[in-house]
């Protein structure tokens, strides 16, 4: 029986150097197929390795379809969006200590920030936005008692600074404003499960576009 694992980390690094190289350029088409017959591999090893390409960010699941494409342009992008990963998995682990401590304070915190992103929103003033919501991050994180996750602000309020000239920042700011009211709303009713579905839900519907 093969171990797909260990068969699979030759195929990843192969598809990421390629894609690194620009060999792969970014929205090509990876199709499980394909590295079934260039690799000599069975489905559920080329599988595993473009998961762990997708679970990295290299590539993206194509809508509707059952392939992957390329997702990043350069290393550095890839940096960037791992970067921004892991802020997101931070915040996942916020919710899991304030599950074990008090969550209502947080909420509390979180709703005074959320009136002024909301307002920042509607005014569309970008500066108001990416300030309050760097100050819902600190508040979120608070609780995790690890002041290395503090670095992870910066990376936010860079990435929202960097888009600002985007034509759909618009729509972004308002789709975080939404996520994040729905996110103090599940705190106050300790509803953690559904905390962690829609950190995923936003990361997995909007992580793509900070990079095209």
């Amino acid at each position: 029986m093969e171990k797909s694992g260990f068969v699979a980390d030759p195929i990843y690094g192969e598809i990421k150097n390629e894609i690194m190289t620009n060999t792969l350029e970014n929205g090509e088409k990876v199709d499980i197929e394909d590295i079934m017959k260039r690799f000599q591999v069975s489905k559920r090893v080329a599988f595993s390795a473009l998961h762990c390409l997708h679970k990295s960010g290299i590539l993206c699941k194509n809508i509707g379809e059952n392939g992957f494409s390329v997702a990043v342009n350069s290393e550095a992008e890839h940096r960037e969006k791992s970067r921004l990963k892991l802020a997101f998995f931070h915040l996942n682990y916020a919710v899991q200590k304030l599950q074990e401590k008090d969550a209502e304070i947080c909420a509390t915190c979180l709703r005074k920030e959320l009136v002024y992103i909301k307002l920042a929103v509607a005014e569309q003033d970008t500066n108001v936005f990416i300030n309050h919501v760097k100050n819902f991050y600190a508040c979120m994180i608070h609780y995790t008692e690890m002041p290395a996750m503090e670095k992870n602000i910066e990376i936010l309020s860079q990435t929202l600074r960097n888009m600002r000239e985007k034509l759909f920042f618009k729509d972004f700011t308002t789709d975080i404003a939404e996520a994040l009211e729905k996110l103090v709303i599940h705190l106050e009713a300790k509803e953690f499960e559904k905390c962690h579905l829609v950190i995923q839900k936003f990361y997995d519907n909007n992580i793509s576009i900070l990079f095209s």
